[in-house]
Parts: structure tokens; C-alpha cells; sequence
């Protein structure tokens, strides 16, 4: 992690132990860079970002997808961000245009979903 970054958040932990500094930066601002573990937060523009490459989440390759110019920078983007952590990444999606199908092909590329709320949408597997 940098040492002068500019949005960070200190955890003190137990007395003995060291702070935990926690970095929030943009994909872009984290080019180059690798870190114990990275939260990738789905955003919107344009369009939902992860919405868009789903089929390569699940491990799958969408000629459609790759050939659409916005397509193609979220896949950029995203493999950058994705491409940082040595030991956990964790994925944040909106759950609108995610269907029960994609559920069960993310699991069965061992992703392990959660919901953090109820989901709007679908029902769980």
C-alpha cells in the first residue's frame, strides 16, 4: 500500500498488535499496486459495470459483450481491480439483471455468494 495515501482509515486493534491501515482508492488510482486483500465495489455508469460482464464472471466468454466498446472497458477495468489482491477478493453486485441461473454458475466457479440485504429480486438457491 502507499504510504501517503490520501483516503485511508486506521483500525486499532488489540493493544499488542499494530494498526491496520485500510486504503480506499479507485481502480485506477491502484494501477500497479498489490494488496493482501481488495473489496471491488460494482458502480454505475452508464450502466451497472459488473451487470455487464457477468457471463466472464461465471467463467464463460460473451462475443457480444467483448465487442461492445463499454463491454470492453469494463472488462479492463474490472481485471485490473480484480487483478490487485494476493489472498481474498471480495465482490460487491447489485442484485437488478442477476438471475437465479448466474447464482448457480458463479457457485459452481466456487464463487461463494452472500446477500448482504434481502435480495429485490431473486429468491435464494
Amino acid at each position: 500500500m502507499r504510504k501517503n495515501h490520501f483516503n485511508s482509515v486506521h483500525y486499532n486493534t488489540l493493544p499488542n498488535y499494530s494498526d491496520i491501515q485500510v486504503g480506499i482508492d479507485t481502480v485506477h488510482g491502484v494501477k500497479g499496486e498489490t494488496h493482501s486483500a481488495t473489496l471491488y465495489l460494482e458502480t454505475f455508469y452508464k450502466g451497472l459495470d459488473l451487470n455487464r460482464i457477468i457471463p466472464f464472471l461465471k467463467g464463460e466468454y460473451d462475443k457480444k459483450v467483448a465487442a461492445q466498446k463499454k463491454g470492453q472497458e469494463a472488462l479492463k477495468v474490472t481485471y485490473v481491480g480484480m487483478s490487485r489482491p494476493t489472498h481474498l477478493l471480495c465482490i460487491t453486485m447489485n442484485s437488478d439483471g442477476v438471475t437465479a441461473i448466474d447464482i448457480e454458475g458463479f457457485r459452481e466457479k466456487d464463487w461463494e455468494v452472500i446477500y448482504i440485504s434481502e435480495p429485490s429480486l431473486l429468491s435464494p438457491i
